[in-house]
């Protein structure tokens, strides 16, 4: 069922047109992510979906009267606060129960009486995330939410993040993180030049370019591993094994790796770079 569908949107500033003419929907309990390299239009496009800002043409529409928190690429808070007013200040705003429950996340009790100014950033981010969570929202927007953070508070913020999404909750979120992204997400849309490049599922965007399965192999007497591509990887793989037996090396360890999320996004960035060298020429 959809929750979120966004319809022939457009964004500009001035005569600069950002985002151009884009449609895509959002089902209820997607882990949903907004790719693309820097000024492709994630952050815009998400401010104008969240309301923060205002844009020139199309329809933003929430479904069945649907919630939503936020958590913001970039945002401060009072540099005398300290975090359990905070905490209890949005609460009281949202008229939420929840002010333990949230106090209790990332270690935030050991902070609770830290001002703002004192915290570190990575301490800022986990601040800021947990006041995304304070109402009961259907869903949750982040902007590079983990941006920041340490692997420990990484692991601990994706683990929520599915345990929210168990609960039913719809997640959309930005980052450049691509394995985050494989990760956490089932669907998604790639912003190339202001326009939807790509839409679907994370699995059918890995396999919208083909990229070859490496091989390594390490045989005995050798230190390092030996690369291989792999164009087809059960046909490929048997003549390669062959060929060492044949030749009687012996192999002590093989790995192969896939084509990660990250390959396919590389690939598609360095093929633009490579079209705009060309028309500079």
């Amino acid at each position: 069922m959809t929750i979120l569908e966004v319809a022939n949107f457009s964004k500009s500033y001035d005569d600069n047109e950002v985002i151009h003419d884009i449609s895509f929907s959002i089902d209820k309990g997607d882990m949903f992510a907004v790719l693309g390299v820097n000024g492709a239009g994630k952050t815009t496009l998400l401010e104008c979906i969240e309301g923060l800002r205002i844009y020139q043409k199309g329809s933003v529409t929430f479904l069945n009267d649907a919630t939503f928190g936020v958590q913001l690429q970039s945002s401060t808070l009072p540099e005398n606060i300290t975090v359990s007013e905070i905490v209890k200040l949005i609460c009281v705003w949202n008229k939420s129960e929840k002010y333990d429950e949230l106090i209790s996340l990332f270690d935030l009790k050991k902070i609770a009486d830290q001002r703002y100014n004192t915290l570190s950033t990575g301490q800022k981010r986990k601040l800021h995330l947990v006041l995304a969570l304070v109402h009961d929202s259907d869903i949750l927007f982040l902007d590079e939410p983990t941006a920041g953070l340490d692997v420990e508070a990484r692991f601990e913020f994706h683990e929520l993040l599915r345990k929210l999404n168990n609960q039913g909750k719809t997640i959309v979120f930005s980052s450049h993180d691509m394995y985050e992204v494989e990760t956490l997400c089932n669907n998604m849309i790639f912003l190339q030049d202001g326009k939807i490049k790509y839409q679907g599922s994370i699995d059918e965007f890995k396999n919208s370019i083909v990229l070859k399965y490496e091989l390594k192999v390490k045989t005995e007497n050798q230190n390092e591993y030996i690369s291989h591509d792999l164009k087809d990887l059960t046909d490929d793989l048997l003549l390669i094994v062959k060929e060492y037996k044949e030749k009687d090396i012996k192999i002590v360890d093989l790995q192969i790796n896939k084509p990660t999320l990250e390959d396919v996004f590389l690939k598609i960035v360095e093929g633009e770079k490579k079209w705009r060298r060309f028309l500079c020429i």
